[in-house]
């Protein structure tokens, strides 16, 4: 059966609901402006979804319920693009992760993504019969009446408790003038955990972000918090906020950091080699595109050295949240690392150990300069961990795919 329509007509609740009816089999697409949605079903059971806002990323929802590391993400992404293969069978692969723990996030994601869509009010949409997810996706099985009854239930709690409860840039607060009545409060276990994340810094929203509850559960449990006096608003977060390195990168910073130490290098080599620097130059641009495709592979490095960090910065923010600092970061330290190697494999070790000085003097007159920026991305400790480290270990990062750039000693 082939329907289509606008969700101003016609609810989500209703069209689906007609699909479980009639036991359809195919993808359900919804479309609002830039944002997407696809659920896929199986006999009027709901097997698949996904969705184009970040957090409904599988890689975020991972992190969140602590299934896996930022880290581990950003070498997953990597193997992702090399083998073509689905970011949570590359996880499987790497044995970081096991097979219930990601068919336990794909039933949160999926859940959560249904829940989000009910919210719409206007959009399109379209079902496209015998549709189905691609092969190598695991599917799941989500009773979608049960799921609908559920998202229901939810849509009437969501607007009491957006009623009494302040805007999501609220920061939260402990309310110190009930901490003598908190011995006869009974809390639960889910109220433990999120009262440990209110700590007059954190906003709701940045709460819901730590939280490994879902954004209902959690904006439910802070809403009882709060109405048992146990919580206040102490504030507002203030627009642009960086926290705990997540968040918008302060690229302005940043960039004209690495930009400096990239250009560093290459003026040694230039002065040593002449003109044949700039073929020397190429090879550990070739290496980092091998090793970092998410951000490298269409990246036109300029012939003078300057590297195009406004594309890489574009790259970095079609990956999760959760993950762009990590990976943008550990980019530009695999470059400048491969930078050195050339310089080491070259010109000795000893000009590489007086550029690696160089480099950290600029790293503390930065983070003397910067100190939030620094301290947030623990600049310094990782690029003396980075560049002091030995040369057999000094390319682990990158797995078995790094060519060794000449034989000398470190």
């Amino acid at each position: 059966m082939a329907i289509s329509g606008n969700l101003k007509t016609v609810s989500l609740m209703n069209v689906l609901q007609l699909l479980e009816m009639e036991r359809a089999t195919g993808a359900l697409v919804l479309s609002r402006d830039k944002d997407q949605v696809t659920i896929y079903l199986r006999q009027g059971s709901l097997i698949h979804a996904t969705s184009s806002f970040p957090d409904h990323r599988i890689g975020a929802v991972l992190i969140k319920k602590k299934y896996v590391s930022q880290a581990e993400i950003v070498k997953a992404l990597r193997f992702q693009k090399e083998e073509r293969k689905k970011i949570g069978n590359a996880l499987l692969e790497s044995k970081v992760l096991r097979r219930e723990q990601l068919h336990d996030a794909l039933k949160f994601q999926i859940q959560e993504i249904i829940y989000d869509s009910l919210k719409w009010k206007d959009g399109n949409f379209s079902f496209e019969e015998n549709r189905v997810p691609d092969p190598d996706v695991m599917l799941v099985s989500i009773n979608l009446i049960n799921l609908m009854m559920e998202g229901a239930q939810r849509l009437d709690e969501w607007q009491l408790i957006h009623e009494h409860m302040p805007p999501e840039n609220a920061i939260l607060g402990i309310n110190f003038q009930e901490l003598p009545k908190f011995p006869e409060i009974k809390l639960t276990a889910e109220e433990f955990p999120i009262l440990f994340l209110v700590d007059g810094k954190r906003s709701i929203r940045q709460v819901c972000r730590d939280s490994t509850m879902a954004k209902f559960e959690t904006y439910k449990t802070l809403h009882g918090l709060m109405a048992k006096g146990l919580i206040r608003n102490i504030g507002v977060e203030e627009i642009g906020e960086e926290e705990n390195g997540q968040g918008r990168i302060p690229f302005e910073l940043l960039a004209p950091f690495y930009r400096g130490c990239f250009v560093l290098v290459d003026e040694t080599l230039q002065r040593k080699l002449g003109p044949a620097w700039k073929k020397v130059r190429r090879d550990p641009l070739v290496i980092i595109k091998l090793l970092y495709p998410e951000l490298f592979a269409d990246v036109d490095f300029a012939e003078d050295g300057t590297e195009a960090f406004e594309v890489t910065l574009t790259k970095v923010q079609s990956l999760p949240e959760e993950i762009q600092c990590h990976a943008l970061l550990s980019a530009w330290n695999g470059l400048l690392l491969l930078k050195l190697e050339t310089v080491r494999a070259i010109l000795g070790a000893q000009v590489r150990h007086r550029l690696v000085d160089e480099i950290l003097e600029n790293v503390r007159q930065f983070t003397d300069k910067e100190k939030a920026a620094t301290e947030r991305f623990q600049l310094q400790r990782e690029l003396q961990r980075c560049l002091r480290a030995p040369v057999e270990s000094r390319f682990s990062l990158f797995g078995s795919r790094f060519l060794v750039l000449g034989s000398k000693s470190s």
